[in-house]
C-alpha cells in the first residue's frame, strides 16, 4: 500500500514523534490527478525534532524532496501538517476537549 510506502520512508528521513499518513484520494474522486483505484491525494502529519529551526517552506522542501519517487509513480498531491515537537505539545495544550 502507497500509504504504508509513504509512511516508512517519512519515518527512515525524519525519525518522527508522531506520524500519521492519511489516503484521501476518495474525497478528490473527480479532481485533477485523480486516478481510480485512489493512492493519488494524501494527508500527512508528522511531528519531528528534524523540523526545528527550519521555516514551514524549508519543512515541506524536506518533505517533497524526501517523497520526489513517488510523485513519479502517480501521487498527485499532499495535505502536509509538520509540526517540531515543541510546537505539537504546544498545540495540545490549546486544544480544548469536546
Amino acid at each position: 500500500m502507497i500509504s504504508d510506502q509513504i509512511k516508512a520512508c517519512l519515518n527512515q528521513e525524519f525519525q518522527p514523534f508522531f506520524i500519521n499518513v492519511v489516503d484521501d484520494s476518495a474525497r478528490h474522486h473527480g479532481h485533477l490527478g485523480a486516478q481510480p483505484g485512489g493512492s493519488t491525494h494524501f494527508r500527512v502529519t508528522v511531528v519531528s525534532k528534524v523540523f526545528k529551526n527550519l521555516s514551514l517552506v524549508k519543512r515541506h522542501q524536506a518533505v517533497y524532496h524526501a517523497l520526489q519517487s513517488f510523485f513519479k509513480e502517480g501521487v498527485h498531491a499532499l495535505q502536509l501538517e509538520l509540526w517540531t515537537v515543541e510546537e505539537w505539545h504546544g498545540q495540545a495544550k490549546n486544544q480544548t476537549p469536546l
